[in-house]
């Protein structure tokens, strides 16, 4: 299958086809059948009145979305959920459980039937709490930056599906910290000393192979654009040794 990527900005709709003008990798000028959905989804937000051209061909069903703009696997938090439920439990090796039990943190429903919710008001620094379906860390609250106060007021705010939407809670696994100097193209950053930075990373898969690494860092416990976050670029040198 032929691959190609495109700004979103960069695209017509003409005659029926969505064409991408102008490829950061792959053709200019080509027809697009199909798009991967995780690909446009904060560009269409940011650039909306620029998306329209893609959003009348997706209207009019003249290309394929693979995945939904409202969430996909990666997004759906609930999936560390059933990986705890007992039903799933059956299904996994012994082997295939401890994996999940020594890296996956602990997630279940932020409902009363789930879990303890005044051990979880009790035990603020152990816990964050996060939509089922959301990206831009929306909504994401971890207990280490709450009063106890205001801490039990999130809880009952989000609990048992009061805001109208589910949300699950898990444990709070505290990342690591390194020396970072957020380069933000302005002038300032030559002379910006290096700060404590949280670092949240994972890896790319592309056809099944492993293709390059995904670093986030921010000075908060929340990781993201609006509490100071950056990505960080990452270089994979694949060397052979003889």
């Amino acid at each position: 299958m032929e691959c190609s990527v495109y700004d979103v900005r960069d695209l017509a709709f003409e005659d029926g086809r969505l064409i991408g003008r102008k490829a950061f990798y792959g053709r200019n000028d080509a027809p697009i059948d199909a798009i991967w959905r995780r690909s446009v989804t904060n560009d269409i937000i940011d650039n909306w009145e620029a998306s329209q051209p893609l959003i009348e061909a997706v209207r009019a069903r003249k290309v394929a979305l693979i995945g939904s703009f409202a969430g996909h696997l990666v997004h759906d938090k609930q999936i560390f959920q059933v990986l705890f439920k007992p039903e799933t439990k059956a299904l996994l090796t012994d082997e295939e459980n401890a994996f999940v039990e020594a890296t996956v943190p602990f997630t279940a429903f932020l409902t009363s039937d789930e879990v303890d919710l005044d051990a979880v008001k009790r035990e603020r620094a152990a816990w964050i709490i996060k939509p089922v379906d959301a990206y831009g860390s929306k909504d994401v609250y971890a207990g280490l930056d709450f009063s106890d106060e205001e801490w039990a007021q999130i809880i009952d705010k989000y609990a048992n599906g009061a805001a109208g939407a589910p949300f699950i809670v898990q444990h709070y696994c505290t990342p690591h910290r390194t020396l970072a100097i957020p380069l933000r193209g302005e002038e300032a950053d030559y002379t910006a000393e290096a700060q404590p930075y949280t670092n949240l990373s994972g890896l790319y898969l592309y056809n099944g192979r492993f293709t390059g690494v995904f670093s986030r860092l921010g000075p908060e416990p929340v990781i993201s654009k609006k509490t100071g976050g950056i990505t960080a670029a990452t270089i994979w040198v694949d060397a052979t040794v003889e």
